[in-house]
């Protein structure tokens, strides 16, 4: 008897191992293909991720072109302002200039009559 209990131990045993190992063999497999699902998953999103650092390098790219043009613009914007002034000045200055002398001889010439024709001619001819 005590061979018969021993041997239906033993056979139940064996039965729970081999449940146990059943039950390890599915979340085994369950484990396997979430790891697999989740692996796809990082692949995809990596990918992803690839493609958007390429897109983001381009457009960096393009600011930093942007960036340069719009410096040389305003380099040349500078420049163009720079030779307008002086371009206007160097006349205005002759203008300022003459404007000032022939103030300063109609202020003389205030109390005294009008010069005639030939003396304004002489006058202007002297200052120009």
């Amino acid at each position: 008897m005590s061979s018969d209990r021993h041997t239906r131990e033993l056979a139940e045993r064996v039965l729970e191992l081999e449940q146990g190992n059943a039950t390890l063999r599915s979340t085994n497999d369950d484990l396997r293909k979430r790891f697999d699902d989740v692996t796809v998953a990082m692949q995809l999103r990596v990918a992803e991720l690839a493609q958007a650092k390429d897109e983001i390098a381009g457009l960096y790219d393009d600011a930093r072109r942007h960036v340069q043009q719009l410096e040389e613009l305003d380099q040349l914007k500078s420049r163009f302002l720079s030779m307008a002034s002086h371009e206007l000045k160097t006349p205005l200055t002759s203008i300022s200039g003459f404007l000032q002398l022939v103030t300063r001889r109609l202020r003389r010439r205030e109390g005294q009559a009008l010069p005639s024709e030939e003396e304004w001619k002489r006058e202007l001819g002297s200052t120009l």
